[in-house]
């Protein structure tokens, strides 16, 4: 009997280019590449409950039960106090999923947001926002105000949470830290002695 692949969900398993994602980020020490491994199918960004942001698969392409495959996720990832990452928690009602995280949050940031974010935003090589066909970038942006301050928020609860269980391990972090910053102190250090020798030695050739 012949199968009727007009019913049968079909999966193209050879699209490995389409699952990392280059982008461009902005940081202390110039623009740097990084690369997001997507999962096929739909996937989308969340914050979980240690302050991370990871990109989860809500579906798969051969899926034939896309929208309930979708649904179960969402609502199990909620379950687990994870929360869009590019939605305003205010304006869609995804607080309620990490209420104990925000109540904490500041009166300042009560307000709902106009619109939601745009993590991601594709810039010509000028700096400014490409048009369609034009070459460019893409860049990463950050989420809206109360997102970026529940991610700080649960970052420090975890890093607090972790001293306390390991204490130990959080002494030799706190000391490599501080030795990494005295280092880098002494190098700061270093170069401006060598600029005042420079300087010294310009003034006694011109003398």
């Amino acid at each position: 009997m012949a199968k009727n692949w007009g019913r049968t969900p079909i999966t193209n398993a050879d699209k490995r280019l389409a699952a990392p994602i280059k982008y461009l980020v902005q940081t202390d020490k110039g623009v740097e590449q990084r690369i997001d491994r997507r999962p096929l199918g739909k996937s989308e960004s969340f914050v979980d409950p240690q302050g991370n942001v990871d990109t989860v698969q809500m579906y798969g392409d051969g899926d034939s039960r896309k929208l309930d495959t979708e649904q179960r996720t969402r609502a199990s990832l909620h379950r687990k106090g994870f929360v869009e990452y590019a939605k305003c928690p205010i304006r869609h009602g995804t607080r309620e999923f990490a209420l104990r995280d925000f109540s904490k949050m500041p009166a300042e940031l009560a307000g709902q947001c106009d619109r939601d974010p745009r993590p991601y935003e594709r810039l010509n090589y000028s700096g400014q926002p490409a048009a369609r066909g034009e070459p460019s970038d893409l860049y990463a942006r950050v989420s809206c105000p109360h997102i970026e301050w529940l991610i700080e928020h649960r970052r420090t609860q975890f890093l607090a949470e972790e001293a306390m269980r390991n204490p130990h391990l959080a002494a030799a972090e706190k000391a490599k830290r501080q030795a990494a910053e005295l280092q880098a102190a002494q190098i700061e250090l270093v170069k401006e002695q060598i600029e005042e020798r420079k300087t010294r030695r310009k003034k006694g050739s011109s003398d």
